[in-house]
């Protein structure tokens, strides 16, 4: 479940005591919250998930830094508090269309989702291909391409997780099949777990 929270104006927005009560349905009904937000909503992101250890949030797109200018901070800083509370996972998504549509690169990500690594590793991150929307800057098959390069360093597909990932939407994808291109319609790929290894598609969403 998520609401656009990067349109609201009140950068507090996720702490209002109504939407407060809205989380709390959330975790009661055993769902998982994403979060769609811009970089200076990351500190309430923050507060309101320490206020809900009950609940799972799923930081979408890594909350949207600003690639395209090669903005590292406040989003660090933000991106740091969020990873340090345990019921909070991320999204390697999106990325491309935060950075120049026309001239991206990898090394231009490359920085970004270094820091998502370090601060949350490998157990509690996923990938999201975030088609269609991806190919404003790029197709699917380079989005994932582009994951694999940007994962292509980490521990060998045997190595045992440091402790178990949060539950989230994706960690139920258990089904193990290779990754295929969406027809370009009526199939999404969606999102799916980052296992140690390098990346590795577990189904499709």
């Amino acid at each position: 479940m998520r609401h656009q929270v990067q349109a609201e104006p009140d950068p507090e927005w996720l702490l209002r005591p109504d939407v407060a009560r809205g989380l709390t349905a959330v975790a009661a009904a055993g769902l998982v919250y994403d979060l769609v937000v811009l970089p200076h909503q990351l500190p309430a992101c923050a507060e309101a998930a320490a206020a809900h250890p009950e609940l799972t949030f799923v930081l979408d797109h890594l909350g949207k830094p600003g690639i395209a200018a090669g903005e590292l901070s406040p989003w660090t800083a933000g991106l740091r508090a969020l990873a340090a509370l345990p019921n909070t996972t991320a999204k390697l998504s999106g990325l491309v269309t935060e950075a120049d549509w026309d001239a991206w690169t990898t090394a231009d990500l490359r920085p970004y989702t270094e820091e998502a690594l370090e601060l949350y590793g490998p157990d509690r991150l996923m990938f999201g291909s975030d088609w269609p929307v991806c190919r404003l800057a790029a197709s699917y098959e380079t989005v994932l391409e582009t994951a694999r390069e940007l994962t292509r360093h980490l521990a060998p597909p045997n190595a045992q997780p440091s402790s178990p990932p949060p539950r989230s939407a994706s960690t139920a994808l258990t089904a193990s099949s290779p990754p295929r291109a969406p027809p370009p319609d009526d199939v999404r790929p969606g999102t799916h777990h980052l296992p140690r290894g390098g990346l590795r598609m577990r189904g499709l969403s």
